[in-house]
């Protein structure tokens, strides 16, 4: 199940990236990755947007880049996690709780329900979700009105990723890193998840 390819421009609302610069922060690294973004990024730090604005992709792009720069791609993984974890988790957990109301809750319910999980939280993102067994499949995320999506956005994505697993209270769950998609350069990226 995915939704349709569409040229909607990439959008994230402020929780996310207020997730993100409270998970540097945490990681005690915000006065360097502060040093290594643009100006815009750094005062958008400094003065946090409000949780319900719509933000472009490039303060979270800038912000994620500069935790690669100093600390890896692992690094940008744990952010995005733990920002996951934080500030998502709250709205997460209700809609995973009515889930569970409605569907045996399992973390192929909540992969293939990525495009409403996250319709509150994200623009201009597909998601489509291929079961390989009952306990793994390939997550396909691509971002149809953007080329050259820096690595690190991948690498934030298997960290959320990581996170609705433990929302789902998966112990021992695995996201593989990103591959390219090959048909799609550039905009597209596979995610081999296993529990």
């Amino acid at each position: 199940m995915g939704s349709a390819q569409r040229e909607v421009p990439v959008e994230t609302k402020a929780s996310v990236f207020r997730g993100y610069v409270r998970a540097v922060d945490e990681l005690g690294i915000k006065p360097q990755v502060e040093a290594r973004v643009s100006a815009a990024t750094r005062a958008m730090m400094e003065a946090l947007p409000p949780v319900t604005a719509w933000l472009p992709s490039d303060p979270t792009d800038d912000l994620l880049q500069a935790v690669a720069d100093l600390r890896g791609q692992s690094a940008v993984r744990h952010v995005a996690r733990e920002a996951s974890m934080a500030s998502l988790a709250p709205i997460m957990r209700s809609m995973i709780e009515g889930l569970l109301r409605l569907f045996e809750l399992s973390p192929a319910t909540l992969l293939a329900r990525l495009p409403q999980l996250t319709a509150s939280t994200a623009r201009g993102v597909d998601w489509q979700w291929e079961a390989s067994s009952r306990t793994s499949g390939v997550i396909t995320v691509s971002y149809p009105a953007r080329r050259d999506i820096p690595r690190c956005v991948y690498e934030a994505i298997a960290g959320s990723l990581e996170a609705l697993l433990v929302l789902g209270d998966v112990q021992g769950g695995t996201v593989s890193e990103g591959v390219p998609v090959e048909d799609r350069p550039g905009n597209a990226a596979r995610f081999t998840v296993s529990w």
